[in-house]
């Protein structure tokens, strides 16, 4: 058990293992060392966009620079409450993880279930190059001002 945002990040590319453990406490990751992380329902219960698009940059830190896949599952709900936004808020979310170091490769707004469907936001994301621009928020609905 451990706190993302407190794991350090660093850089061992002769480890044996991904995991940086002192006396059976995770205190670290090895950079560049995962195929994949998974995002699922955490990114919307963050406290601020900042922390969120900090949370996405530091599971880049993590993967491979060559085919590294993040997978971000949010409820339909959970980034855009009500019908007033006339904007895409998926589509914003998307540009936003892109200024991460990601490739959108696939998103779906729907989970099926035979012929049943349920408003779910799945992304799947590759790494690419960081570009060392400006990391864009991730901005929940009831953030936005009207």
């Amino acid at each position: 058990q451990a706190d993302f945002f407190e794991l350090e990040i660093v850089e061992a590319p002769d480890a044996e293992s991904p995991l940086c453990v002192k006396d059976g406490k995770l205190e670290g990751l090895v950079a560049t060392s995962f195929d994949v992380v998974v995002l699922s329902l955490v990114l919307s219960f963050l406290p601020s966009p900042e922390k969120r698009i900090e949370m996405v940059a530091k599971a880049r830190q993590c993967l491979r620079d060559h085919r590294g896949l993040l997978f971000v599952v949010e409820g339909g709900s959970a980034i855009m409450e009500g019908n007033w936004y006339q904007k895409d808020a998926a589509a914003e979310w998307s540009q936003a993880m892109e200024t991460a170091g990601f490739k959108v490769m696939n998103f779906d707004s729907q989970l099926r279930e035979g012929r049943r469907s349920k408003p779910v936001l799945q992304w799947t994301l590759e790494t690419k190059e960081v570009e060392g621009t400006e990391l864009a928020p991730l901005v929940l609905g009831k953030e936005l001002e009207w």
